[in-house]
């Protein structure tokens, strides 16, 4: 890469003695150790510096087969990383790849290296590697170390005549910890297809982009503080460079997803780690025109989709698909046919939304409604009525979507009038349809008998479902109401379900009013809070006595502290309560927590005392002495050992 000039003018009047700097010759083996140990992350330095020197070789010569990278396995702890490129000769070694800071690559901005210090890089994470260089016809053994006052030594091991290719093969030693795999996956997700292979395999690449031009993609990862350990990269050369947080910020108030840019090579500067950035002059307006560039490119993208739209609400799908991406109308508003694209609609409706997360409050009256729910809903129109639709109505707009071949759906808009017109992509049906529409009245479960039930059905994800249930269904009901925490009714719903197909229940939530109605129609039903105190039941049953007498003890005494200590003692029973401490307290730990947590699904609070009740009398109660001796583990004295074999000598 051609390096950027520093941009420093020189003006001076001054004509006094000129010094010109030079390196200290007898400190070069300390420049030396400070140019090798640039890295804060010594793997990825490794793995960065010698794939895109490889990378480099394979652009000078036009090769097109990609360059291999072999991992450290179990077997062979060793990093390879080879290219079929220029290779290098003994003179090459020699004049260039020994010196630091020598380099061909200057001269050209089609190759990313130019500092002439990543081929060193691998003494920053190991005390010597080797290079197997092949160069017309000849091939070369070099072993790279480094000396006892921290330069770079290397020793031509062996020169042969060869047929094979040229090329460069690095092999580094590795530690069995090592994290190679983790970071070559995120390295190379940035690379093209086909550009290079890890263990025989080509890496995943980043993922589903949007390429808005000019090299700018958008990813499909939101930002959130889930994915903060995301950023949003410049990549030059094959290298990712994270995007600084000042201008990172800048792209949030516009994406909100994460993005990738490829710039061209010597566009934007680094540090000579080659980790980050360097925020020069330059890079600075580099980087804030690149976002404006951005911005403009967006627009583009957006104009071209929308133009090839043919219906209005074919553009209203594509302008609030936009809209979810981020906010790109700063500049200009997104327009369809000469016409503003609206981000909502301003109407009083009634809104039905079976898709609610929190709670079982559905239906509410609204005064706007927004484009991306348009896209999901059955619009009623001509509803004058200033009360919420009955569930009666709701299932007559289902029964109207199944006769008219619509599959259902969860969002229902009531309004007096079409109040979003061309732009809609909902189902559209008149009130007086749905009116007319006729529902069944009873439902066949069984031969002579015929009822139908008002209740939902809960199931695995904590939403509610409308179905009947066969006679010999078991079933466990609850009112909404009598949920410990209304904000959380659909977490409690969900641990519900999973208890009822533990214990082979149906779950149905419903009114209090209709509890008697429901007991009547399927006899053995129970209610939801006794079902929870039966699998609570089976639960605490199957632990042991002699387990949950140890946890009530171990909750006042350091009894794990004896473990190993208590050689000599006669009582074995005693022995053997303090070896199995541990995993008796670990068990009823994690059954006690689990049940506890289901008990407070409906507010109540259950001790210890009430699910845990055992007369198991333990050897450990035998010695009252014992819990004062309890933590000083390997301390215990003899006289200890003694009293513990009188006592059990007195007891038997």
């Amino acid at each position: 890469m051609i390096p950027s000039a520093t941009g420093i003018k020189r003006a001076s009047t001054f004509t006094g003695q000129s010094i010109e700097m030079t390196i200290d010759t007898n400190s070069l083996a300390h420049i030396m150790s400070v140019l090798t140990n640039l890295y804060s992350d010594p793997e990825m330095a490794v793995l960065r510096e010698y794939s895109c020197n490889a990378r480099d070789s394979h652009l000078a010569v036009g090769q097109t087969r990609p360059i291999e990278i072999t991992l450290p396995s179990n077997f062979e702890q060793y990093l390879v990383i080879e290219d079929f490129g220029l290779g290098l000769s003994i003179d090459d070694i020699t004049e260039i790849y020994s010196r630091y800071g020598a380099s061909t690559k200057r001269g050209t901005n089609e190759q990313t290296g130019m500092l002439g210090l990543g081929s060193k890089s691998a003494l920053t994470y190991a005390t010597q590697f080797t290079m197997t260089a092949v160069k017309d016809g000849v091939r070369s053994e070099v072993l790279i170390s480094v000396k006892v006052d921290g330069s770079g030594k290397m020793e031509v091991m062996d020169t042969v005549t060869t047929n094979e290719p040229n090329g460069v093969r690095i092999t580094i030693p590795s530690s069995p910890q090592n994290k190679f795999a983790e970071k070559a996956s995120r390295f190379f997700q940035y690379w093209a297809e086909g550009t290079v292979l890890v263990n025989g395999e080509q890496p995943e690449t980043i993922g589903d982009l949007t390429d808005i031009g000019d090299g700018m993609f958008i990813t499909d990862t939101e930002r959130s503080w889930q994915t903060r350990e995301y950023n949003d990269i410049i990549v030059m050369g094959g290298v990712p460079y994270p995007v600084p947080s000042e201008y990172k910020s800048k792209l949030e108030n516009v994406s909100r997803k994460y993005c990738v840019f490829y710039v061209p090579m010597g566009d934007v500067d680094f540090v000579p780690s080659r980790e980050e950035m360097n925020l020069t002059p330059r890079t600075k307006q580099y980087l804030s025109d690149l976002i404006d560039r951005f911005i403009v490119n967006v627009g583009k993208t957006v104009a071209t989709e929308i133009n090839g739209c043919t219906e209005f609400p074919e553009a209203l799908a594509v302008a609030t698909k936009w809209r979810s991406v981020g906010n790109f109308e700063q500049k200009q508003k997104f327009t369809f046919r000469g016409l503003g694209i609206p981000i909502y609609f301003e109407h009083k409706h009634w809104l039905y939304d079976g898709t609610y997360q929190y709670g079982s409050r559905k239906q509410s009256k609204e005064y706007r409604a927004t484009a991306q729910k348009l896209g999901k809903s059955v619009f009623v129109h001509g509803y004058t009525s200033d009360s919420s639709p009955s569930k009666t109505i709701r299932e007559k707009v289902w029964k109207w979507l199944e006769n008219n071949g619509h599959d259902k759906r969860d969002i229902i808009i009531y309004s007096d009038t079409d109040f979003v017109g061309a732009w809609s992509t909902a189902i559209k049906v008149d009130y007086a349809d749905v009116k007319a529409t006729k529902l069944p009245t009873t439902k066949s479960v069984s031969a002579g008998t015929t009822r139908t039930y008002d209740w939902d059905t809960v199931q695995n994800n904590g939403n509610l479902k409308q179905e009947n249930l066969p006679d010999t269904t078991k079933v466990a009901y609850y009112s909404p109401t009598a949920l410990n925490d209304n904000d959380y009714r659909m977490s409690h719903r969900s641990k519900l379900y999973a208890i009822g197909q533990a214990m082979g229940y149906t779950l149905v939530e419903a009114s209090a009013g209709r509890f008697a109605r429901l007991v009547r129609e399927i006899p053995n039903a129970i209610t939801a809070q006794e079902m929870v105190k039966q699998y609570i039941t089976a639960r605490t049953s199957k632990l042991s006595s002699r387990d949950v007498a140890m946890y009530h003890y171990s909750s006042y005494a350091d009894v794990g502290s004896l473990k190993g200590h208590l050689d000599g003692v006669k009582d074995t029973r005693l022995v053997a309560e303090v070896d199995d401490y541990t995993f008796a307290n670990k068990t009823v730990s994690n059954v006690w927590s689990s049940v506890r947590d289901d008990s407070r699904i409906f507010g109540e609070y259950f001790s210890t005392n009430d699910l845990l009740a055992t007369d198991y009398e333990l050897s450990l109660t035998q010695y009252p002495l014992l819990r004062s001796i309890m933590g000083l583990g390997e301390n215990i004295v003899d006289e200890v050992i003694i009293y513990l074999n009188a006592k059990y000598e007195m007891n038997n």
